[in-house]
């Protein structure tokens, strides 16, 4: 048993940081208004994430997009449009709500933790993480418009793509500076993959709960509460989604030739 815990130890740790999160989010709910934090989270995240990645490594997804291409398609693409009809199952609050997750972008960095985990090409992950979130200030409210009737908001362009900048590009960015201005550091980040993935799990961990923490308090300040029987066919309607995503981009991915490593990258990136 303490075997499997270690192995799966994320996992563990996902579950308790979310309900966490979800409990004691009235002590803590100063905690996601630490911009500054969560933001610092997320650039360490995705610059452990980027750090033993070669830049040719980088350089071979522009070559080869298919991965990549076939990623974003079914995030942006064959996400939204199973979701649709999937939406009317839920009640009218949660409905809309899973319109607008499907049409979310691939996270930041917790595909990429995903893949690396599973053995799969992590630069599939990173790359559809920019595609996508350099897209989604167009993408998301045109999904949401055209699927449930409403905009998801005036969209600020140059605040999403100066996020994107500063969060993403920026990092990854000094990543590969500093592996070639110093091949020591270069070196000892190849070999100690393992050690700054675990790093970068640990900034997933830490943007679980203050997400959680978030969830939890919107929860309570709702005006109408949810049954446990639309919470659960919620989660059910939403994991089932996210499966069918996984395995349908990654089935397809071998079906178009792609390596094992590329289905993978593909299928966690893409059903993100």
């Amino acid at each position: 048993m303490l075997k499997l815990l270690l192995k799966q130890w994320f996992l563990v740790a996902l579950l308790l940081f979310l309900g966490t999160g979800f409990w004691f989010s009235s002590p803590m709910k100063r905690l996601p208004e630490q911009a500054w934090l969560n933001q610092l989270i997320v650039f360490v995240t995705m610059f452990v994430l980027a750090w033993p990645i070669a830049f040719g490594q980088l350089l071979h997804s522009f070559r080869k997009p298919g991965p990549v291409l076939l990623a974003f398609a079914v995030n942006l693409i064959a996400i939204p449009l199973a979701a649709w009809p999937l939406s009317r199952l839920l009640s009218s609050e949660l409905g809309p709500g899973l319109i607008v997750l499907a049409a979310t972008p691939s996270t930041l960095a917790s595909a990429a933790v995903w893949t690396r985990r599973a053995g799969g090409n992590d630069v599939v992950a990173i790359m559809n993480t920019i595609l996508t979130n350099g897209l989604c200030f167009v993408i998301l409210p045109g999904w949401v418009w055209l699927l449930h009737g409403q905009t998801s908001g005036q969209q600020d362009f140059w605040k999403t793509a100066s996020q994107l900048l500063l969060l993403v590009l920026l990092p990854m960015t000094l990543s590969q500076v500093a592996r070639g201005i110093h091949p020591p550091s270069a070196r000892w980040a190849s070999e100690k993959k393992i050690l700054l993935s675990i790093v970068a799990q640990v900034g997933i961990l830490m943007m679980v709960l203050i997400g959680a923490v978030q969830a939890g308090e919107r929860l309570r300040q709702a005006e109408s509460g949810l049954g446990v029987s639309s919470i659960l066919l919620m989660i059910t309607v939403v994991a089932g989604l996210h499966l069918t995503a996984w395995f349908g981009a990654f089935e397809l991915g071998r079906w178009l030739g792609f390596s094992k490593a590329d289905s993978i990258g593909s299928a966690f990136s893409g059903s993100q």
